[in-house]
């Protein structure tokens, strides 16, 4: 006897509970490419940008954070970076706001709801047009070449 389920998946809906959230990030890292960005009054500048969600105690996103950064600025790329808190330490606001070096610190998770986000890191890379050319979640290859597969990722604002 063979049990059968069937589960109808949108992939670019939102996730039905913590684990699907990591389950369709994981098997679906590139859902909503193609679609309008989220949009948040948090984010200010000029477009393309690259939205890079850590959470603070990443070790893969402590390695590669300058990378980001580097890429983003060899391709005149707007980089804005969520850092979700863990539950310990977070910081008494619960709204996500702005940190000294203009960082969005999201410390309810909200953001990273509105981007469906689960797994760190993961990036979200928003053309001019507002929409989003691709999504990526964790880390492929080694952590010293990463800002040069990010740059592979940028050539698809050109097409």
């Amino acid at each position: 006897m063979a049990l059968r389920f069937r589960v109808k998946v949108d992939p670019d809906g939102p996730p039905s509970s913590p684990l699907g959230a990591v389950l369709s990030n994981l098997l679906l890292p590139a859902r909503g490419t193609g679609r309008a960005a989220p949009t948040s009054p948090l984010f200010s500048g000029a477009l393309p940008r690259l939205v890079y969600f850590r959470s603070k105690g990443c070790t893969v996103c402590d390695l590669v954070d300058m990378r980001v950064g580097q890429a983003c600025a060899r391709a005149n790329v707007t980089l804005s970076i969520v850092d979700r808190w863990p539950k310990e330490g977070r910081p008494t606001g619960s709204a996500p706001y702005l940190d000294d070096v203009g960082n969005v610190v999201d410390a309810d998770g909200s953001v990273n709801a509105l981007f469906g986000v689960a797994v760190y890191p993961t990036f979200v890379l928003i053309g001019a047009d507002g929409r989003v050319a691709w999504r990526g979640v964790g880390v492929r290859g080694e952590t010293d070449t990463f800002d040069a597969y990010l740059a592979r990722q940028f050539e698809r604002l050109s097409r």
